[in-house]
């Protein structure tokens, strides 16, 4: 099993005994913390590339911020947003393209009658922000084509 990797640690590593302002410190824990250790080794090597320590972290952050939401993360709006809309928490993703600023989507899932008899398989199409993970537009019985 991989090792988490310790951002005090490689903060230190990096940049010596630097003093940060304490908003700062909880903007880039806050971050750290949300990213994979995947994605931590990745901003490791940009870091160590940028010539001033507070400037190599605030640029790679925000380099960072600006990448396209991950497709787990898709999956959780969708998710949110089906319970919400038609209270369905069963659902497959059939299609999902990251296309310009959005996430276009096709899922189906199970359709039940008032007892809980599945009825039939209904499908719907999404377009999300691929920032935000806002629905743009979201249409049942509809989906896209390849």
């Amino acid at each position: 099993m991989e090792q988490n990797i310790d951002l005090p640690s490689e903060l230190s590593r990096l940049f010596g005994d630097t003093t940060m302002p304490l908003e700062a410190w909880k903007v880039i824990n806050d971050f750290w913390n949300d990213l994979t250790n995947f994605e931590r080794k990745q901003l490791i090597d940009k870091l160590v590339k940028q010539p001033d320590p507070l400037m190599r972290v605030l640029t790679v952050m925000m380099d960072t911020k600006s990448n396209k939401l991950k497709f787990a993360d898709v999956n959780n709006f969708i998710a949110e947003h089906l319970k919400t809309a038609l209270n369905v928490t069963e659902f497959t993703i059939t299609y999902a393209k990251l296309e310009g600023n959005v996430w276009k989507v096709n899922i189906s899932y199970p359709e039940r009658n008032e007892i809980g008899n599945l009825v039939s398989n209904a499908s719907a199409l999404f377009i999300l922000d691929n920032q935000t993970g806002e629905v743009i537009q979201f249409q049942k019985g509809s989906y896209w084509t390849t």
